[in-house]
């Protein structure tokens, strides 16, 4: 489980780059791990995965498809995306790490202030 929430800071950056906004800020997974995001914040969200993988988070990506539309069923370098989740404790659709790997993710509406990473070890 990842929640989301725009106020949330780590208390240390990590050193996948300038990250906020998720909790945890980096998820540490294996293949074949489940994860859903819960919506704590009283805004919208969404958690939507860059199709990018690496050691640090691109400074300015634009998503490719519709990230406020639910999409994809697998963590790893394609988008995907929870669509719209509402404020207030509501969870997105389940989401399987496929691949090893460090996979970026941000909300669509608060790119530059809520961005988090899911580490998928084997």
């Amino acid at each position: 489980m990842i929640s989301m929430d725009i106020d949330f800071k780590p208390h240390k950056r990590p050193d996948q780059g300038k990250l906020a906004g998720f909790d945890p800020i980096v998820a540490e997974i294996h293949v074949g791990d489940r994860v859903r995001f819960t919506n704590t914040d009283d805004l919208q969200h969404t958690a939507t995965g860059y199709s990018f993988g690496g050691s640090q988070i691109p400074s300015d990506y634009r998503f490719q498809g519709d990230p406020t539309k639910p999409s994809g069923d697998a963590i790893g370098a394609n988008e995907w995306s929870t669509g719209n989740v509402r404020p207030h404790s509501v969870s997105s659709k389940v989401f399987t790490a496929k691949t090893p790997g460090t996979f970026y993710f941000a909300c669509a509406y608060h790119s530059k202030m809520m961005r988090g990473a899911i580490m998928v070890k084997q």
